[in-house]
């Protein structure tokens, strides 16, 4: 039996018992509507928590293991496997065929809210071991270019000055690329451009071992 239904049998019982007064019932009624708001509240807060917990949002300082020094995910250990990542990530993902027998790659099933801006998540896998995380962002506004340089201001404010910082161009895309090294992880920021494509933006973190 709920709760709601234990207040609601309990104020029938004491409204209707013969043996009480009617001041007794008023009292008693005020007692149950109090037991009301305070469940009614609480269940809102146990609610509401629950809720956030679930759709909280992915931030940059995620993305770092200081007990390994390492580049990681929530402090999800690299080759873990399928099942470990599903218990520990706030959101769902699901299986994406890419027609490899060795890798897999795992999406998550809605955007995911990054640092202001919906991102899908992906998890690759080789022999069922975690190897690559990134997030992609391929609907951007006409602001993307800002976007992209204060993302790079946030990553080098909680990680440093990057090992590496390339520029490249072709006939279908140009790109820029900001690589962090630390240990046996890479962590990337990738924008891609040009005239056939939408501006996109990728930022992913990968173990070399």
């Amino acid at each position: 039996m709920s709760n709601a239904n234990i207040i609601i049998n309990s104020y029938i019982f004491f409204c209707w018992g013969g043996a009480i007064g009617k001041m007794k019932k008023r009292k008693i009624l005020i007692l149950i509507l109090i037991i009301c708001a305070v469940g009614i509240v609480f269940g809102s807060i146990v609610f509401g928590f629950s809720k956030a917990s679930k759709e909280s949002s992915v931030s940059y300082e995620q993305f770092m293991n200081k007990e390994d020094d390492e580049f990681q995910f929530m402090n999800i250990d690299w080759n873990s496997s399928v099942e470990i990542i599903q218990e520990k990530l706030p959101f769902d993902i699901k299986k994406v065929d890419i027609g490899s027998e060795t890798s897999s790659v795992y999406q998550s099933e809605e955007a995911v809210d990054f640092e202001g801006n919906n991102g899908i998540a992906s998890f690759e896998f080789v022999d069922g071991k975690l190897k690559t995380i990134k997030f992609d962002f391929s609907h951007l506004q006409d602001e993307y270019k800002q976007w992209f340089d204060n993302q790079y201001k946030k990553l080098t404010k909680i990680y440093g000055k990057e090992t590496k910082n390339q520029t490249g161009g072709g006939e279908l895309f140009d790109s820029q690329i900001y690589t962090w090294e630390k240990n046996n992880t890479i962590m990337q920021l990738i924008l891609l451009t040009g005239d056939s494509i939408n501006p996109a933006v990728t930022f992913g973190v990968w173990t070399t071992r």
